[in-house]
């Protein structure tokens, strides 16, 4: 441990962070989103119909966060708010195509997947998927999406065919996948690793033609996987 910051709410509180240019974006259950730099809040943000599982990223040069209960992405700087773009209604997860400049949006309830443009900030991208909750997905270089879902699978869809090139399905000891899920791509080996929260204390590493390779043990209620 080289760092350790204390946080401004209840430790039991649901959150998520971002990093963004020595500035730490938190966002709790239910709001606020909290920005902070070197231990001391600078600014806080109430976030219209945030909801139970809003998701943050740092994407291009902005931080983006979804208001999980309503219809939005809000975009943020060290600076404050920048803007928002309307997406699919309960927008729950994020990735970032980083080669493109497009942030994909997950929503709880619908089969698409809307992709930002964020040199236009509009939606210029919509991608079908074979379910209707999208927990948490991650972006996968050069072109793949690692789309996890509340069917307990993981679908590896090209982000420019919109094709399911992949699936990888497992049956953890409960129903693991759900809004806190987690997932990441790791660069130094390829997988995408998978937190499985609810009531359990795993993370899946999945390869990205859709084997789940490990199933490793960590701390219970896993909810945020940083690479």
């Amino acid at each position: 441990i080289v760092n350790t910051i204390p946080l401004p709410h209840d430790p039991a509180d649901p959150f998520k962070v971002a990093y963004d240019q020595g500035y730490l974006f938190v966002i709790y259950q239910n709001g606020p989103l909290v920005v902070l730099k070197d231990g001391k809040v600078l600014s806080t943000y109430n976030i219209p119909d945030v909801g139970k599982y809003p998701d943050i990223l740092t994407a291009g040069k902005y931080v983006a966060v979804t208001a999980s209960c309503g219809y939005k992405v809000y975009f943020f700087t060290p600076s404050g708010e920048v803007g928002s773009v309307s997406v699919e209604p309960n927008p729950q997860a994020l990735a970032y195509d980083n080669y493109t400049n497009t942030l994909y949006v997950g929503a709880y309830g619908y089969n698409v997947i809307d992709g930002i443009s964020l040199s236009t900030m509009k939606v210029t991208q919509q991608i079908k998927i074979n379910a209707t909750v999208v927990d948490t997905m991650t972006f996968v270089p050069p072109d793949l999406l690692a789309v996890a879902t509340y069917n307990q699978q993981v679908e590896f869809i090209n982000a420019t065919s919109g094709k399911v090139v992949a699936t990888a399905s497992f049956s953890p000891p409960d129903t693991g996948i759900f809004g806190y899920s987690q997932i990441t791509y790791d660069p130094a080996d390829g997988y995408v690793l998978l937190s499985i929260t609810h009531h359990n204390d795993l993370v899946v590493a999945i390869s990205s033609n859709g084997v789940a390779k490990y199933l490793v043990k960590v701390g219970l209620s896993l909810i945020r996987l940083i690479l």
